[in-house]
């Protein structure tokens, strides 16, 4: 929602003064702080500022005398317009500490559907996070009355003539549409419907970033009886089949989209109408709207496009992603011509960003410029960098560089651009570590620190607090490096001096007892990490009261430790207190939440219940898709979790459609897997192929992914003698014994050439050789053979883990073929008994054990 009253300068200066402290200097930049490209700028140094330690200015808010009313957390402070169903006002937000634009449903009685239809929408709302979407905050009802509060955006909507002439240039035209493709592509991916796409919901805010807005309006439709009035202009843009009575749909919104498009950039109407009985008659008829084809000024690719948005039938209109691919299509020009450019951009906004905040912050408060955020969120990363990537560029063409590059390039330009501020460097190359620690990048966060440490050696006097920042850093390079030990000694070296001084309660002092926790559960030293936990976060802090997120950080610790010790229970007992610690801290983020669940759906696993680990898998799967999109890492790597776990679970055929579309994703988007993913996924679907009789596609993947892996890796690779196990074990199920016992023969003397004799994977092998040796019926070397693997895995692995009991299956089946005697039913019953612990009643594993040792 707009407000076009406050100039780009005023928000500007707010931030300089916040960011330096002082606005003594400010005067001198009156004129370029009126550009409104320089307000954003700013915007983004304000964002990355607070991302990295910097806090909200604490002032009072509005004066009492402006306020017009409170609702709720809100201070209303002026009305900005009117309309049929409700009221928008510019307000103050509190925890936000920002205005925001409210929207109030009209106070009228016997609408309680309407009103809850409101809430619910809007909350669904407040899910979709994209540039190009009007943020919306959330919604409430207070005092009787429902409302939504959003972003108060400042701009102009897309029918303003200022715009006219920007649209005669071919990439103006490509980046509204591509936009709005954009816009409407996060929304229908949320499972919404926007409902009211039009001119006069579309606005360009202070950075020149296309936003689709005014969702509310949707809702207007929904209760007009008789039609709408076609004074608003609404019922021009609606789809035919919305027009002759039917409910709004995606595809409805493509066509409004159309229709859109075709008035701002021919400034007419689609469809020639007086009124709404007009506009009836005209699609009763099934008339088609006017073509944009042959419009003077207007690219023939465009209108094309814009014609396939309005096609008559729903299932004919293309999709966002096609107008999105069209659009890259007609852009044509050679990515590689706008790439460094680009990225030089990026890397100067990224580097002068960091400086201005940092610096200019060190300079206000030299104790606070190094303290450490301690959460670090992925989205609010990648939200910045998404906003850098398509302002600097003309063509747009810049969205597909990976973050990496994109850091690495500005790490490049740190020397050249602060050649003779080695403390700005320090900075930024701190700043650049903990973002490829964020990213699981240790050792490019261990290059950066090097660099920086580099630069700290120039300096005349020590920066103890920039200091401590590159060490806690290094701590977490080194356990992301599974440089647990020398993590551990960093942290500890930290805390011998810096404790005292700093107290318990500092939040530096905290993340190193973070990391003396988290190393030592990785190292298995159990006993050691329960000892810190009580002794240093014995009690929790109340979410309502707390200032920072460590209460859900030492929930998720217990909640590990857990269920490293096998309690189970507790272990799932703790993570749902960190969900409920999430859903009552203010600040809390999605990218949390995703954390928490994947915690409790991997607790509820070992405790076999299944239903409530899928459902939890899903969720974070949901949250992924909303937060990093479909076609992120973070997307597929939980689908494949999710598809890990409904394999456990037995259920085989949601498993196979989860890895079919995390295949697909992957071959559609081969930046967002490394090889190990692309090749874990083709065993997982070979081996789900296999289970549900589908062998011959199975062994044809899995022989596919060999020759991928040896390519890769070379014929001794681990990857490749997994595949060479599950080969083996096909054709042991298929009957072809010979080819397995030479195959897993193979196998067993490169996995204890490489891994040694008594590792699982080996001894996993040597069960498959005595699987195969005893189809051909040398059953004395099978069953010794047997014995041995047996008994290894369960000394090592435990009688309950699945390695076990797989090879106790296998083991009893020989005996009773083999050596009758020693198969006791007390033994065949205490096999099965483990299978139920483990598995559960109704497994696969648990039916396929109970049929292979089932009386005969």
């Amino acid at each position: 929602m707009s407000r076009d009253k406050d100039p780009a300068g005023g928000r500007a200066r707010r931030i300089l003064e916040r960011l330096t402290g002082s606005s003594e200097s400010l005067e001198e930049s009156a004129g370029r702080l009126e550009d409104s490209r320089v307000a954003e700028r700013l915007r983004q140094i304000e964002q990355l500022f607070l991302l990295h330690g910097g806090e909200r200015d604490n002032g009072s808010g509005p004066d009492a005398a402006d306020v017009l009313f409170d609702w709720g957390h809100l201070q209303v402070l002026e009305r900005l317009g009117e309309g049929s169903f409700g009221e928008v006002y510019r307000a103050y937000d509190r925890t936000l500490d920002r205005d925001v634009a409210l929207k109030l449903l009209k106070s009228e009685r016997g609408r309680p559907f309407q009103s809850q239809l409101f809430i619910h929408e809007a909350r669904q709302l407040a899910l979709v996070r994209h540039r190009n979407v009007l943020a919306v905050h959330g919604a409430a009802v207070h005092e009787g009355r429902p409302g939504l509060w959003t972003d108060l955006i400042v701009g102009h909507t897309a029918h303003d003539e200022r715009y006219r002439e920007s649209f005669e240039r071919l990439d103006a035209v490509l980046e509204l549409v591509e936009s709005l493709a954009l816009a409407l592509q996060a929304v229908h991916g949320a499972g919404l419907v926007h409902g009211d796409v039009k001119p006069s919901n579309i606005m360009r805010d202070a950075s020149g970033e296309w936003i689709l807005m005014d969702f509310g309006a949707s809702l207007d439709q929904r209760r007009a009886q008789g039609g709408p009035a076609m004074t608003s202009g609404t019922p021009l843009y609606m789809a035919p089949e919305v027009v002759l009575g039917a409910p709004p749909t995606p595809e409805s919104d493509l066509y409004s989209l159309g229709a859109t498009l075709y008035r701002v950039l021919t400034g007419e109407a689609p469809v020639q109408a007086g009124d709404w009985k007009g506009l009836q008659a005209f699609h009763e008829a099934g008339r088609q709207p006017a073509s944009a084809v042959g419009h003077a000024g207007l690219d023939r690719r465009v209108a094309r496009l814009v014609d396939a948005l309005m096609r008559r039938k729903p299932g004919d209109r293309i999709r966002p992603e096609e107008v999105i691919e069209r659009v890259r299509s007609i852009r044509a020009a050679p990515q590689r011509r706008f790439r460094l450019a680009a990225l030089a951009s990026i890397a100067v906004l990224l580097v002068l960003g960091l400086t201005l905040t940092s610096m200019g912050f060190y300079r206000a408060n030299e104790a606070r410029i190094e303290a450490e955020r301690e959460q670090r969120n992925n989205a609010a990363v990648n939200e910045f960098l998404q906003r850098a990537l398509a302002s600097p560029s003309t063509t747009g063409r810049v969205r597909d560089l990976k973050v990496e590059e994109m850091l690495l390039k500005a790490a490049d330009d740190v020397m050249p651009s602060l050649a003779d501020q080695p403390a700005a460097r320090a900075v930024v190359h701190r700043v650049l570590a903990e973002s490829f620690n964020t990213l699981r990048m240790p050792h490019r966060a261990e290059e950066q620190i090097a660099i920086a440490r580099k630069a700290m050696k120039e300096l005349e006097r020590p920066l103890p607090e920039i200091e401590r920042g590159l060490t806690l850093q290094a701590a977490r390079a080194l356990e992301l490096d599974d440089r647990h030990d020398e993590s551990i000694a960093i942290a500890e070296d930290f805390l011998a001096r810096n404790s005292t001084v700093l107290g318990e309660s500092d939040r530096q002092v905290r993340w190193a007892r973070i990391y003396q926790i988290t190393n030592r559960l990785s190292l298995g030293r159990y006993d050691e990490a329960e000892d810190l936990l009580d002794t240093y976060f014995a009690e929790v802090p109340a979410p309502e009261t707390a200032t920072r997120h460590f209460g859900y950080e030492i929930l998720q610790a217990r909640a590990n430790l857990y269920r490293m010790q096998g309690r189970y229970d507790q272990a799932v007992e703790t993570a749902k207190e960190a969900l409920d610690w999430l859903d009552r801290f203010p600040r809390s983020r999605p990218i949390n939440r995703a954390s928490a669940l994947s915690n409790l759906a991997l607790n509820y696993t070992h405790l076999g219940q299944w239903e409530a680990a899928i459902e939890a898998a899903g969720d974070v799967l949901d949250l992924q898709a909303r937060i990093f999109g479909e076609r992120s890492q973070e997307y597929l790597e939980s689908l494949i979790n999710l598809s890990g776990i409904q394999r456990e679970a037995g259920q085989l055929e949601a498993s196979r459609e989860s890895l079919v579309r995390a295949r697909e994703l992957m071959l559609e988007n081969p930046d967002i897997a490394s090889a190990e993913q692309r090749l874990g996924v083709s065993m997982n679907l070979a081996n789900v192929l296999n289970a549900t009789g589908e062998q011959a596609r199975g062994e044809a993947m899995i022989r596919e992914a060999m020759d991928f892996a040896t390519a890769q890796w070379g014929e001794n690779n681990l990857n490749v003698l997994k595949l060479e196990y599950n080969l083996a074990e096909l054709m042991n199920q298929q009957g072809r014994f010979e080819a397995a016992a030479a195959l897993a023969s193979l196998t067993l003397e490169k996995k204890a050439a490489a891994l040694g004799e008594t590792h699982a994977f080996t001894l996993l092998s040597m069960d498959n050789l005595a699987v195969a040796l005893g189809g051909l019926g040398r059953g004395e070397e099978a069953v010794e053979l047997h014995d041995r693997a047996y008994a290894a895995l369960d000394g090592q692995l435990g009688a309950g883990h699945p390695f076990t009991l797989l090879a106790g299956r296998h083991r009893a089946a020989a005996l009773r073929q083999f050596s009758p005697g020693r198969l006791s039913a007390e033994a065949v019953d205490a096999l099965l008994q483990r299978h139920v612990e483990t598995f559960g009643e109704d497994h696969p594993d648990t039916l396929r054990a109970r049929a292979l040792l089932a009386p005969e």
